[in-house]
């Protein structure tokens, strides 16, 4: 279920809620009764709407803990690489390709490196 289909899901579930709380209002019902049904109602809906955002499609995995880290660490070396300008690019591809002093070099150390001429 796309976040469309899940958004008008929800709509339409609370919608529905209110209606039949107002008609029991304008029918004038006695207002315990009426608060009763709100709380009832009420409480499905906030279930049914949970059950709706929290449902996977068909097929879907969820996320481990170590999918969404890796995630953000792709974002932050992304964020990285966008504020070096072409020269340090360029140094950045020799270095990892291994051609600098004859041996390969982690990005964890560029990325320090790269701190160390920032802080200067």
């Amino acid at each position: 279920m796309n976040s469309l289909a899940r958004m008008i899901s929800t709509v339409t579930i609370w919608l529905m809620v209110t209606g039949i709380i107002i008609t029991g209002m304008i029918m004038k019902y006695d207002a315990g009764g009426i608060a009763v049904l709100a709380l009832i109602l009420g409480i499905g809906a906030a279930i049914a709407t949970e059950k709706i955002w929290q449902a996977r499609e068909a097929g879907e995995e969820p996320q481990t803990r170590r999918q969404q880290e890796k995630a953000k660490r792709r974002n932050t070396v992304d964020l990285l690489l966008e504020r070096l300008d072409d020269t340090e690019l360029d140094e950045l591809r020799t270095r990892l390709m291994g051609d600098h002093d004859g041996e390969a070099v982690s990005l964890e150390d560029l990325l320090a490196e790269q701190a160390r001429r920032t802080e200067r």
